[in-house]
Order: C-alpha cells, then sequence, then structure tokens
C-alpha cells in the first residue's frame, strides 16, 4: 500500500527528500533491494548545500531497512557533524531500524 501511494508523490515532487527516503525503505521492506539501492543512490547525488544532512539521514533510513547498519550509523554521525540536531534527528522514526544497535546507541547517547 506505501508503494501505491509514495510513487505518485515520488514523480509529482521528483526533488523531495523526504519522499524518496520513504519510497527506498518501503522498496526494501518489499524485497526490493534494487529499487532501495537506486533511491539510496539518488539521496547520495542530491547532497544540497543547508540541508542540514537531510539527504544522509534519507539515505541511512534506506541502508538501514537493507540490513547495512554500519553505513547508516556512519551517515547519521555525519547528519548530525554537517549541522542536524538530535531533535531534528528525532523527527526520523525511520531509524527505528537502528535500535539495538549498540555502535548507533552509543552515537546518540547523552554525553557529559
Amino acid at each position: 500500500e506505501a508503494l501505491t501511494l509514495l510513487e505518485p508523490l515520488v514523480a509529482q515532487s521528483p526533488e523531495n527528500l523526504d519522499y524518496h527516503g520513504l519510497h527506498g525503505m518501503a522498496l526494501a521492506l518489499t524485497g526490493d533491494n534494487g529499487g532501495a539501492e537506486a533511491e539510496a543512490r539518488w539521496c547520495e547525488e542530491t547532497d544540497r548545500p543547508n540541508r542540514g544532512g537531510v539527504n544522509k539521514i534519507c539515505r541511512a533510513s534506506i541502508l538501514s531497512h537493507l540490513g547495512r547498519e554500519e553505513e547508516a550509523t556512519d551517515l547519521v554521525r555525519q547528519a548530525l557533524q554537517e549541522g542536524l540536531s538530535f531533535w531534528g534527528l528525532s523527527d526520523y522514526f525511520v531509524l527505528n531500524r537502528l535500535w539495538g544497535y549498540e555502535p548507533f546507541e552509543r552515537l546518540i547517547s547523552p554525553k557529559g
């Protein structure tokens, strides 16, 4: 059902990072790893200035759904270094696949 809803949104707003990220996750969840990888590459190539790492979070979300936790965690780290706040990170519930992955939990744990 999600693909049926997302595909027209991606077509109507082809530059929308969030739509591509969600579409990539839906593809991964349905087993279309090639399609999910294509969306992850699109997010990587769409590195717009002043987006505060959002493209990396979208890509991390897709990769986490493909079981690539280490790469996804590294992208979250990069996004935080590029200015995405921890509060902004909380908007991306789609990273829930990384809960339980110790390097991710260490990254987001309170420091100090």
